[in-house]
């Protein structure tokens, strides 16, 4: 009996992380998209060449494929995100990390 093998895109892919754990339990990856020059090359080293640098604000076509991943942004990079120092963190670890109140 022949096993499917299901394909993943996997949007905002950051550095590999999610695309990581599919791949080990024997998903495809088959494309990835990200648009941060760092986290791009890190995953590149890690997972592969089928990482494209695409702002997906723009985007009008993606790859099909069985499944479709995209990661949550980092609270430490998005500009979503608080960009909150770790170093802030370490330096007051009794106050929890979260939004500011105005």
């Amino acid at each position: 009996m022949k096993t499917e093998v299901f394909s993943v895109l996997d949007l905002f892919c950051g550095a590999g992380g999610m695309s990581l754990g599919f791949k080990r339990v024997g998903f495809e990856i088959i494309g990835a998209i990200d648009n941060n020059e760092a986290a791009i090359k890190t995953y590149k080293s890690n997972l592969g060449f089928h990482i494209s640098n695409q702002d997906l604000f723009h985007a009008t076509e993606l790859q099909a494929a069985t499944v479709i991943i995209g990661g949550p942004p980092c609270q430490g990079f998005s500009s979503a995100g608080l960009r909150q120092s770790i170093v802030l963190q370490i330096k007051n670890p009794t106050k929890p990390p979260g939004r500011r109140r105005p």
